[in-house]
């Protein structure tokens, strides 16, 4: 894990401007834009994916290469109809989507947390009803051994 620290620590440091962020943990990236319109964000991404020390910089030094089928994004608004254009990075397009996991968490455009709340909820039902087979006199495991 340490190694991971070291080996992505000039990839944590792409966001140059108050208005970017970078997170990085081990093989997952999240570079986050601030602006006024999505499409100032999305020019903004593109610079840190683009620019020199960026992040396909990062990545061909690395000899770690971005699976551009991999990327979400994700634009952050409360308002439901306001549009989300999609973005082209390295002539691949790349649509909005409501939300995407990162770490095991599942982020939404409206930061609601809705569809964390049921993706965790379906994950512990799933974990109940493992337990309650394997519990079943009849067929579970030995009540004494």
């Amino acid at each position: 894990m340490l190694l991971y620290i070291v080996y992505d620590s000039d990839l944590v440091t792409i966001a140059k401007n108050k208005d970017e962020l970078t997170l990085a943990f081990v093989d997952d990236t999240v570079l986050l834009a601030i602006a006024k319109s999505f499409q100032d964000t999305h020019k903004i991404l593109g610079d840190m994916l683009e620019r020199e020390g960026g992040a396909y910089e990062w990545s061909a030094d690395h000899n770690s290469r971005f699976e551009t089928s991999k990327f979400g994004l994700v634009d952050f608004t409360l308002s439901k109809s306001k549009p989300r254009p999609p973005t082209t990075i390295r002539g691949n397009v790349i649509t909005p989507t409501p939300s995407h996991k990162f770490l095991g968490v599942v982020v939404d455009q409206e930061l609601r947390w809705k569809e964390h709340a049921a993706y965790a909820l379906a994950k512990g039902t799933g974990y109940a009803a493992l337990l309650r087979r394997l519990s079943r006199p009849a067929h579970g495991i030995p009540m004494c051994a």
